[in-house]
């Protein structure tokens, strides 16, 4: 056993739990990225159409849309004049699409690619992350748990990087003074990116679990001058005296 704390049953235990954050975590993230539910904007916009006999018809309308990593969904709503609403098909665009036909500036279209590709990573790395927690567990091995936690780690760091990204993505559009003025639009954040904060937080604490865990083997190991990691209910083999019997 590494410690009188850690015993093999704790250290399962505690590896289970890890597992168990890992798994929620890429749960949490698999559903954040495959929604569109990020960044969500809402406003109202008046037409003023012509009729063929001249008269003017104005007409109100409720705008939404919701966006995700891959596409772009707009819907409409015409307000009546009783106040109630009626729906319109909404219409899903792919944001590579959007891109490529309202601008020129790759800058914007590599932009949204890096954070595909950071948020897709992510989700790559936190099953990997479950899977080897998975086989520390059982196999109850420094190094198996050292290179798990890292992992989780690692995949919570790339989620950090895309979370900021989209940010920076929602920050500029609220602060776009001629969009805000005409459309009057507000911007906040869907339930699609609050389950990938979720993900971020559950892939830290399975982290810190495993990588806490490898320091106190290391500790314990370090202290019986085994240099090389071992299994953690390995017991260590202490040499006994040599009994030479009688010098006479």
């Amino acid at each position: 056993m590494c410690d009188a704390m850690y015993t093999a049953r704790k250290f399962r235990v505690l590896c289970g739990i890890s597992v168990l954050l890992g798994f929620f975590g890429w749960v949490f993230i698999t559903v954040s990225v495959s929604t569109n539910q990020w960044v969500i904007a809402e406003g109202t916009m008046a037409t003023l159409n012509t009729t063929k006999d001249g008269e003017n018809i104005s007409r109100t309308y409720f705008l939404r849309t919701s966006t995700g990593i891959w596409d772009i969904c707009f819907e409409s709503y015409l307000l009546t004049e009783d106040g109630e609403q009626q729906s319109e098909k909404p219409n899903c665009v792919e944001i590579e699409f959007l891109i490529r036909n309202i601008t020129t500036d790759e800058w914007l279209l590599s932009y949204f690619k890096s954070l595909m590709a950071f948020e897709l990573i992510s989700v790559f790395a936190v099953f990997i992350g479950t899977v080897v927690a998975s086989v520390a567990m059982v196999q109850q091995h420094p190094l198996v748990v050292l290179v798990a936690g890292f992992t989780m780690i690692f995949s919570g760091l790339f989620m950090l990087v895309g979370h900021v990204m989209m940010i920076h993505t929602h920050t500029s559009s609220e602060e776009d003074q001629s969009v805000r003025e005409t459309d009057h639009y507000r911007y906040f954040i869907g339930w699609s990116f609050v389950c990938g904060w979720f993900a971020f937080a559950f892939c830290l604490l399975s982290g810190g679990i495993l990588l806490e865990l490898y320091r106190v083997c290391r500790k314990y190991i370090d202290e019986y001058g085994n240099h090389n990691p071992s299994r953690v209910n390995k017991k260590i083999q202490r040499s006994r005296p040599v009994n030479v019997g009688s010098s006479i």
